[in-house]
């Protein structure tokens, strides 16, 4: 259950776990692009990006819930995780746009 990450979870490894069809965890590992990673997010709109910094702990912020997250913004834990879910959908097609055009 993704709400339920460990401590020693990272961002890259809840991509891998909730979307394995998705290969940017692995594209992103191989390469070493957590610049990247960071300059992809603030492409994003600034409500996804907060999202995303909260839920997989960016920033240096512990990970936080689907509940908790839902709480602090006022949201239901359902529609955060379907932000979550569309803000990885639009993360990797930013990350692939950006390594085309590299």
């Amino acid at each position: 259950n993704p709400g339920n990450a460990d401590d020693n979870s990272t961002f890259l490894d809840e991509i891998d776990k909730e979307n394995p069809q998705n290969d940017l965890y692995s594209t992103l590992y191989k390469n070493d692009s957590t610049s990247l990673l960071y300059d992809s997010i603030a492409k994003l709109p600034e409500r996804e990006q907060i999202i995303l910094n909260l839920r997989f702990g960016l920033n240096g912020e512990k990970a936080k819930t689907l509940e908790a997250i839902g709480q602090k913004l006022r949201i239901s834990p359902e529609t955060v995780r379907r932000i979550t879910n569309a803000s990885l959908v639009q993360l990797k097609a930013i990350y692939e746009q950006s390594d085309t055009v590299a």
